[in-house]
């Protein structure tokens, strides 16, 4: 008999086939599928004032979420995280990132 394997989702590689190894038929012989984790592209991190390392992430790798310079997180943490999931989107909790205010100007020379 025969039967196939795959790679799992969020995985890249071709499917193979397996065979039962007669008589014992008590394992399979053929090719080990090869599978490589797929390029995040959805729901990376944006908006105004963030900064990420997500760009390139693949399926499971985690990345970095912070405020830009001359901004401030709007939540006490200051940076969160992102991970790349098995549909090729990234989770979708970010910090939230405002403006810093400049304070008087007149007293500088």
């Amino acid at each position: 008999e025969s039967c196939g394997a795959g790679c799992r989702k969020g995985y890249d590689g071709a499917y193979v086939d397996l065979f039962c190894n007669a008589p014992t038929l008590r394992f399979l012989s053929g090719a080990t599928p090869h599978c490589a984790a797929k390029v995040c592209e959805r729901n990376l991190p944006k908006g105004t004032g963030l900064t990420s390392d997500c760009l390139g992430k693949r399926t499971n790798q985690s990345c970095s979420v912070t405020c830009k310079r001359g901004f401030e997180t709007v939540a006490t943490e200051e940076e969160s995280h992102a991970t790349c999931l098995s549909t090729g989107a990234f989770t979708s909790s970010f910090v939230e990132c405002s403006r810093m205010a400049c304070g008087d100007l007149s007293a500088t020379p």
